[in-house]
């Protein structure tokens, strides 16, 4: 066992315990090991936890930053990946109830400096792409604009569009292409439906009066005809 009233590196004050109040306990466990930077505590290690410590009210602010540093590089490009912890709060009383986001940062080979790539937030949503994903479903990809999957909390999925038809279990904004078979029991398209095969008891499709017609094959005459 170690015992000492705190060790503080970073600054030659007295030592302050985890709510951040002097101290006379003399215990290690109880008075944490801080490190103050411009005698601002940056990071606390007590009971077995590491924390890094800041401090705002503002939303979408960074709190925290674990970053990885290639010395290597020249001075603009040293930071290479990062961690940030960022504020989510609606209102300007974060420091009662503040929530808070996890965004996964990579800087490109040859560029600066490292970019949002990830972000998990407050809620469990995942985006990839996007540094916001607080509104556009469990799972957002992006590239650029494009929205190249999103799964909503509600089970749609949509490929192409940030905003898949509610009550449709996927909804896809351009060409589908399938190797193997297709089983539906209903198939809608407002485009064309090509295909080599189609097994189906009934085809419809809307006639010129609006109403739906039925569509079906005459072996005799090798076509299609309605009915």
């Amino acid at each position: 066992n170690i015992y000492a009233n705190e060790l503080t590196i970073g600054t030659n004050s007295h030592g302050i315990d985890q709510n951040d109040q002097y101290s006379t306990s003399t215990a290690l466990t109880e008075n944490p090991i801080n490190f103050r930077s411009r005698n601002n505590l940056a990071l606390r290690v007590y009971d077995g936890k590491i924390e890094a410590i800041g401090s705002s009210y503002a939303n979408g602010q960074m709190v925290s930053q674990w970053v990885a540093t290639n010395f290597s590089n020249s001075d603009n490009h040293k930071e290479i990946t990062s961690i940030q912890s960022r504020v989510k709060t609606t209102d300007s009383n974060a420091q009662d109830d503040s929530g808070g986001h996890l965004v996964f940062q990579t800087k490109p080979d040859g560029g600066y400096p490292a970019a949002d790539r990830m972000i998990i937030t407050s809620t469990g949503n995942v985006g990839i792409g996007t540094s916001n994903n607080s509104a556009n479903g469990k799972l957002h990809v992006k590239q650029g604009n494009d929205h190249l999957l999103v799964v909503k909390t509600t089970g749609e999925v949509g490929i192409g569009t940030a905003s898949p038809t509610s009550g449709k279990k996927l909804d896809v904004v351009g060409d589908i292409k399938a190797s193997g078979d297709i089983a539906a029991s209903s198939v809608t398209t407002s485009g064309n439906l090509t295909a080599s095969k189609v097994t189906t008891s009934e085809i419809q499709c809307a006639g010129t009066s609006g109403t739906a017609k039925n569509i079906v094959y005459d072996a005799t005459e090798h076509r299609f005809r309605d009915f």
